[in-house]
């Protein structure tokens, strides 16, 4: 136990110089604060007026736009020319993304013999600590946080992507090119069919019309056709019942059959019948009757795949139950919202985490590398007694070099970030990777030129659609 403590106090020691090495280019960094403040709240400025001052806004915008400005592809005390400042509107989230994906592929970027080579003194190095008694729940937990490790790096590659997606304008999606124009910041509340209905109003008219069989009729011939279909009820009994509907109503086929309703109704002069009192089969049939539609129109592609007010739709194998036709879009707890991105502030989250990513990350990293070299010695000097009694010296050697995989794991996944984040950054808000800069700003210059051309193509089939008289 006193040996234990010994090595903590080493470890911290050891912590501290590194914190001391690592944390002095924090300081250089401009306007570090401005990154983490939020707009000034409404309730802390003016009670009364329940609005902010002008000032606050002008001093709060005028430190965002220097914050802004101030990100550079070289340290702040180089002279730099108008060449190497970035733009304004450079997609940082773009250029974490690769930075993150990079990482994350230099941590797996090992040829297959070499990697099955390491799995397999893993895999002797953990029987053996399953045999030696009192290490196998350590030993679980050691490839538990392992693998915790690169599940929280990947979800922080996934945050980042779905931040920049979020922070894109409608025009920018790749598949939403055809469903806005690029003009729009906003996309609609709900989905429009080429056709020029609304999705969600045609299936919530159904259910909200007072007569059911009407559902069909554009709005403004709704009181027209009532009116004709009960001024002709008296005299039109011994007819047919297709030419009473042909006569009536520009739609002859207005509604199937519903069971519960009798042959001699009359489809317009129905009392209301709301939702709650229709019976259960005929609920079913109008469904069955709107799903074999859907089919349809999917087939002729007449809707749209992407179908933002009913995902349900997507799929081909199931159509929605009712519920999800009565209810409107879909609401999400706040939570939710701030785990997919949609909260409020989400350009400042995203210069929070830009500024303190790299510090985060050295520091999980200094303390993955003082817990695993504290395992590692306890592995060693504790247990290693064990197995020279229990085995002899051939597997008290091999005992000794199996920690070897973890080892080389642990330099390839942990060592590049800690060098990069730590030695090559000399200010965490400064972008020294050049690669990756050149990479965003290509991708900017495509997605211009690609913008330029769709417009050209629009103004080009708007030409051929106009006829000269």
């Amino acid at each position: 136990s006193l040996y234990l403590l010994w090595i903590g106090i080493k470890a911290i020691v050891e912590f501290r110089r590194w914190r001391e090495i690592c944390f002095k280019p924090v300081d250089l960094v401009r306007f570090r604060a401005v990154a983490q403040r939020p707009l000034p709240d409404v309730f802390h400025s003016s009670h009364r007026k329940q609005r902010l001052e002008a000032h606050m806004v002008l001093e709060h915008y005028s430190l965002r736009n220097e914050f802004v400005k101030g990100r550079q592809t070289a340290p702040p005390h180089s002279e730099l020319d108008e060449k190497e400042q970035l733009p304004a509107d450079f997609d940082y989230a773009r250029y974490l993304e690769i930075q993150f994906g990079r990482t994350m592929a230099s941590t797996i970027d090992v040829d297959t013999f070499t990697w099955g080579v390491l799995w397999l003194l893993a895999c002797l190095f953990y029987c053996f600590q399953l045999i030696t008694p009192g290490v196998a729940a350590s030993a679980t937990g050691w490839i538990l946080a392992s693998y915790l490790e690169a599940f929280g790096s990947w979800l922080l590659l996934e945050k980042v992507k779905h931040i920049r997606y979020c922070l894109m304008s409608p025009s920018e999606v790749p598949h939403l090119h055809y469903e806005f124009t690029s003009g729009m910041d906003k996309p609609p509340r709900v989905h429009v069919w080429v056709d020029g209905t609304n999705s969600r109003d045609s299936l919530m008219s159904r259910f909200r019309t007072k007569k059911l069989s009407a559902s069909r009729l554009p709005p403004g011939e709704l009181e027209l056709s009532t009116a004709r279909s009960s001024e002709g009820a008296e005299g039109e009994e011994e007819e047919e019942g297709s030419d009473r509907l042909s006569s009536g109503s520009p739609f002859p086929d207005a509604l199937p059959q519903l069971e519960g309703q009798t042959s001699t109704d009359s489809p317009f002069g129905d009392p209301p019948s709301p939702l709650e009192d229709m019976p259960l089969p005929a609920m079913q049939t109008l469904l069955q009757r709107h799903s074999s539609d859907m089919k349809k129109q999917r087939k002729r592609g007449a809707i749209h795949q992407h179908n933002h007010s009913f995902p349900e739709l997507q799929r081909p194998g199931r159509e929605p139950p009712v519920w999800t036709l009565l209810q409107g879009p879909r609401r999400r707890s706040p939570l939710q919202q701030w785990l997919l991105g949609k909260a409020p502030f989400k350009q400042l989250r995203l210069y929070w985490f830009e500024e303190n990513g790299p510090w985060l990350l050295g520091l999980l990293v200094r303390l993955h590398l003082i817990y695993w070299a504290i395992f590692i010695a306890i592995h060693v000097l504790v247990f290693s007694p064990q197995i020279y009694k229990l085995f002899g010296g051939f597997w008290f050697v091999l005992y000794l070099l199996c920690p070897l995989p973890h080892v080389m794991h642990n330099t390839i996944s942990v060592l590049p970030p800690l060098v990069k984040y730590v030695t090559e950054i000399n200010s965490t808000g400064i972008l020294t990777d050049k690669r990756c800069t050149k990479e965003v700003m290509r991708g900017m210059k495509t997605q211009k030129s690609i913008k330029a051309l769709l417009l050209l193509q629009h103004m080009r089939y708007h030409a051929m659609n106009i006829k000269s008289p």
